[in-house]
């Protein structure tokens, strides 16, 4: 019973830094777009007019490679953790409560992991940044 109530703790440890990492993921998303859209904004406004389109297209990059690193780190953090939730709930719900515990048996991978939110968010990212260079022809 003891090794239960131990796991159980874990599992919620385990789910709240899930959460609080999934909610730092969607404000740095949030920001990052906020910024893109205001800089289409100070375009709009002729507010941004020395620059030329090549600088542009470098910050631009920088920009869009430093969110993808961003996502693959916190996607990576993300799997881990529900990963070890996933495993630990099974072997809550599936296994005896005299069975011995070891935390790599919560790290084993999950199969049909997809990954598709990734590239969600890059491509809100690329979308953004293909509308800012389209206002340049608008000029």
């Amino acid at each position: 019973m003891e090794t239960k109530k131990y796991l159980l703790e874990i599992y919620k440890v385990e789910a709240d830094k899930y959460n609080k990492t999934r909610d730092i993921q969607w404000k740095i998303n949030i920001a990052i777009w906020t910024v893109l859209v205001v800089m289409m904004y100070a375009k709009l406004e002729q507010k941004i007019k020395n620059i030329p389109p090549f600088i542009q297209g470098i910050i631009f990059f920088i920009f869009a490679f430093a969110h993808f690193i961003f996502i693959r780190k916190i996607h990576g953090s993300l799997d881990r953790s529900l990963t070890r939730m996933h495993n630990m709930a099974s072997h809550l719900l599936e296994q005896d409560e005299n069975v011995e515990v070891k935390w790599k048996d919560f790290e084993k991978e999950i199969k049909n992991k997809k990954g598709t939110w990734e590239y969600w968010q890059l491509g809100i990212t690329g979308f953004l940044i293909w509308i800012f260079f389209a206002l340049e022809k608008s000029d």
